[in-house]
């Protein structure tokens, strides 16, 4: 869970969501559907981050 909700904050901040969101929404729906593809993508590599540093410590 915790992994989760650094990984939400994390994408919050560094992508400035909620501001970008609404300009895609609104004018470049084409946009939108790759920007969104982005930040899957550069959450997914978070996660994998992550998860490599929490197996790391339960092996320490």
């Amino acid at each position: 869970m915790i992994l989760k909700e650094l990984t939400n904050f994390i994408n919050m901040s560094l992508f400035g969501f909620k501001k970008n969101i609404e300009h895609f929404k609104e004018h470049c729906p084409v946009e939108a559907r790759d920007y969104f593809k982005k930040i899957l993508l550069k959450l997914e590599s978070i996660e994998n981050r992550l998860d490599r540093i929490e197996k790391k410590t339960k092996n320490n």
